[in-house]
């Protein structure tokens, strides 16, 4: 049974109207989801515009558009990420995908607020506030469900959590507590579950320190319902514990920190750790390596590869083990320059120069440096192509050596700046056309051939058979490679090591 009550109300508005309510729902679950949730954002704007809805009314009214958008929300997400994954593919409509994504759930969002200031506000009849007081559980916890799916696609674009975000979702989460309603069991859509204020809000702190920014887009939607299928393992507490790994301020508009020191004690301060959740994530990963699939168990909204779902849980592994990872090398800082190049085609034509211009080329500016790789700023605007994962031919400016590196962290600052950390894999890539069963290969050599030993290589994923060998001339001689495992792989390559069998 849905938390909300049925309310009542007269005026001329349609979505007042009971059948014309009914017809509008009905269009809504009709529709593609895009124009589903840029239609369902019209109508929340209309909601918060007019003003002669009474308070009950309005609520209700709110809560349908809300149950007949969200699974239409779903799966503009699912087509999203699809889209983002396929390199060139229907780019042209990413822009109007991610602006109906936000769109919608910051919308939605204003839509609840909005219903709260009226609800706060003083002079409410007596009738409308007991009425929505009695539904106040479920209006702060799809309220805080709203901003953090906001908060999400807001990651699509690796863009870092505003303090905005954080005086929302902290502020509904404090209005619970003063309410003693923040640990009450609600139902937060129909038949998807029991949860609470408490626990939409931990998911929120759980993402953000669990380093998004290291990964892919589809990553994140997995790290994210990983973190859910996980929540029961993880403690959120008032208390002071020597396990614990973060606190936040529940009245500051700040991102939780990380318990380098005890912060000053008060009553608003929570702290969560990661409990047995760092036990029940190693546990999976084993399963899912010893069946090759990932346990019915485990929701996850869609279907993933088991690859690619360990990956990411050993990347929350990594992230709440009691040692977070640290820097392997000391960076050094620095102010230069960089030309880089994407994707495996056109880092091939710059480090083997035979680009013929300029064109694929971007400017960057790196900040420091390290035996490992770099941090950089993009300063070109916008720039869609870039992602975790993907490969890059990186020179400094003035300089005449290019090194291969795989983007690792990615944070867009604004419109027109992001900043970039960058793994270094190769110090002195080669590029090399190679002959695989009689098929001419466009490879990177990343490391130098040596008779006996492994040698890894960048190369469309395509190209990469079991038992066929590679041969390619270089330096005047003829290597010969054998395929072994594969490494990592990322949009258009993979990265394999070959066994070299002759080099002469």
């Amino acid at each position: 049974m849905s938390v909300f009550s049925i309310f009542s109300g007269k005026t001329q508005h349609p979505l007042v109207d009971p059948k014309e309510m009914k017809r509008i729902c009905a269009d809504l679950v009709a529709r593609e989801p895009l124009s589903a949730l840029e239609e369902a954002a019209a109508w929340l704007e209309a909601l918060v515009e007019y003003d002669d809805i009474k308070l009950p009314l309005r609520v209700e009214r709110l809560v349908q558009i809300d149950d007949v958008v969200t699974p239409q929300a779903r799966r503009l997400t699912r087509q999203y990420l699809t889209r983002m994954t396929v390199p060139d593919a229907q780019r042209a409509t990413e822009a109007s995908v991610w602006d109906a994504g936000f769109g919608y759930w910051s919308k939605l969002a204003d839509a609840y607020t909005g219903c709260l200031t009226r609800f706060e506000t003083p002079g409410l009849d007596s009738e409308s506030k007991k009425v929505v007081k009695g539904n106040l559980l479920g209006i702060y916890a799809r309220l805080m469900h709203a901003h953090a799916e906001r908060r999400k696609w807001e990651l699509y674009h690796y863009k870092p959590a505003s303090a905005d975000f954080w005086a929302s979702a902290s502020g509904i989460y404090w209005r619970a507590v003063m309410s003693k309603l923040e640990s009450r069991d609600v139902e937060l859509y129909p038949g998807h579950g029991i949860t609470s204020i408490e626990l939409e809000y931990l998911k929120a702190l759980l993402l953000q320190s669990s380093s998004p920014d290291k990964l892919g887009l589809v990553e994140i939607e997995l790290a994210g319902r990983l973190l859910a299928h996980f929540l029961p393992w993880f403690i959120f507490t008032k208390d002071l514990r020597r396990d614990n790994m973060y606190w936040v301020d529940i009245t500051k508009p700040l991102p939780p920190t990380r318990m380098a020191k005890t912060p000053t004690p008060s009553d608003t301060l929570r702290f969560f750790s990661g409990g047995g959740a760092l036990a029940a994530i190693d546990e999976l990963i084993e399963v899912i390596k010893r069946d090759k699939r990932v346990p019915a168990n485990v929701a996850l909204g869609a279907q993933y590869d088991a690859d690619t779902v360990i990956r990411v849980l050993e990347h929350l592994s990594r992230y709440w083990s009691p040692t977070p990872p640290t820097r392997s090398h000391a960076r050094r800082p620095v102010k230069s320059g960089l030309n880089v190049a994407h994707g495996l085609a056109s880092s091939r034509l710059y480090i083997t120069g035979e680009a013929v211009s300029s064109i694929g080329l971007y400017r960057w500016e790196a900040d420091d440096v390290s035996l490992g790789g770099m941090s950089a700023r993009i300063c070109e605007g916008r720039q869609e192509w870039v992602n975790i994962g993907v490969l890059l031919a990186v020179q400094a400016e003035g300089g005449s050596n290019w090194i291969a590196g795989v983007v690792r962290r990615y944070v867009r600052i604004d419109a027109r700046q992001g900043a970039v950390g960058i793994q270094t894999i190769s110090l002195s890539p080669r590029g090399v056309v190679a002959d695989a069963g009689g098929i001419q290969t466009e490879a990177l050599l990343l490391d130098l051939p040596v008779v006996g030993e492994y040698a890894r290589m960048a190369l469309p994923p395509a190209a990469l058979e079991d038992k066929v060998a590679l041969q390619f001339p270089l330096d005047d001689k003829n290597a010969r490679l054998h395929p072994r495992e594969v490494l990592e792989s990322g949009p258009g390559y993979v990265v394999a090591n070959f066994f070299v069998q002759s080099f002469s």
